[in-house]
């Protein structure tokens, strides 16, 4: 949600180019889930969520760079992984527990995923308003994304 900040304030994009960057976000979070479940029909969810997880922290840190090119291709891939990564979840979720235990397990994952959506806007404005930028929301993101990477690895097959 700070993409367009980011670029505006510490990058120096005009209005105009860093709404453009965001909506390629959404272009590819529109995409994502589709593309990320047939990659994991194919290839697992395992491996497709450490991918996954792996590619949106090299996003991130592409979108750090402020290079336009880089930016745009980066957009789109924080996009596919924004829409991709929870269906993949899900996914797992469905594959790997009972009809019984898929209600709870669904259940606390949407927890995650609602208590990350509702805390993590205010989490982000507090550390830039600390910083005096949006750098640090992004570098903090990296973190989030390399430790989903971690521990997606270590989920069983």
């Amino acid at each position: 949600s700070y993409l367009t900040s980011l670029l505006e304030d510490d990058s120096g994009f005009s209005e105009g180019r860093a709404s453009t960057m965001f909506t390629l976000v959404g272009i590819g979070a529109v995409l994502g889930g589709i593309m990320m479940g047939g990659i994991a029909g194919r290839f697992g969810e395992r491996r497709t969520l450490v991918t996954g997880y792996l590619m949106f922290a090299i996003a991130l840190a592409g979108v750090l760079t402020g290079v336009v090119g880089v930016v745009a291709a980066s957009s789109v891939v924080i996009g596919l992984m924004f829409g991709g990564l929870p269906s993949v979840i899900i996914a797992y979720v469905v594959r790997n527990t009972t009809p019984e235990a898929f209600g709870p397990s669904f259940a606390a994952a949407t927890f995650a995923f609602g208590t990350a959506q509702v805390t993590s806007p205010q989490l982000g404005g507090l550390i830039a308003d600390t910083t005096s930028g949006f750098t640090l929301v992004f570098v903090v993101a990296i973190g989030f994304a390399l430790a989903g990477a971690a521990t997606s690895s270590q989920l069983p097959t």
